[in-house]
């Protein structure tokens, strides 16, 4: 609770979606001492993942790789929540959706005993929609936000940031960098 010292929040790829949702859902709530937020390559919510080419080529590169880092770093707490089963047909996943319907949304109904099942998303379908945003949403954001992105980013296209065009809301706090070249953090960046 010590909001003397100065914050500057930094997402990069997945962690800047996650950074951009944080910003948007807390709008004014998020701490004093956040002083600034910027996202590098990332969007304001998840829908990206069912872009064709995401999903098609990108996927079934990452989607592995993933598997393996939440594997090396939880492996213990994974074995003890999931069945060998369970932990086999996550572990085979080579999409997002079969990450989230397979690890995801179980780990999610396991983690808390009490909570309400209501509350949480019985489908993938309604775990995307939770991580949904509008500009309607980004008007909420409250400290300064930058977001980074390039033009030749193959994951996370501006195309696919969620800009609208229909009476877009967008907060005096939200600036947007647009380079023409930068790939995707820097990968790849001749594409």
């Amino acid at each position: 609770k010590n909001d003397s010292v100065d914050i500057i929040l930094v997402g990069f790829s997945l962690g800047a979606i996650s950074l951009g949702k944080y910003m948007t859902s807390k709008g004014p709530l998020v701490p004093r001492n956040v002083r600034a937020a910027i996202m590098f390559s990332g969007a304001f919510s998840m829908e990206f993942a069912e872009w064709w080419r995401y999903r098609e080529v990108f996927q079934p590169m990452i989607v592995p790789e993933l598997v393996c880092d939440f594997g090396e770093t939880y492996g213990a707490n994974l074995e003890r929540k999931f069945s060998k089963e369970q932990l086999l047909k996550a572990g085979s996943a080579s999409s997002y959706r079969a990450l989230v319907s397979d690890l995801l949304l179980p780990a999610m109904k396991k983690s808390d005993p009490g909570q309400d099942e209501d509350a949480l998303p019985a489908s993938y379908e309604a775990f995307q929609d939770l991580g949904k945003s509008s500009s309607a949403d980004r008007g909420r954001i409250a400290r300064p936000t930058l977001l980074v992105t390039a033009i030749d980013d193959p994951l996370h296209n501006p195309e696919m940031l969620g800009f609208s065009t229909n009476d877009p809301v967008e907060s005096p706090d939200l600036l947007y960098m647009i380079t023409e070249e930068g790939g995707h953090v820097g990968w790849p960046t001749d594409v």
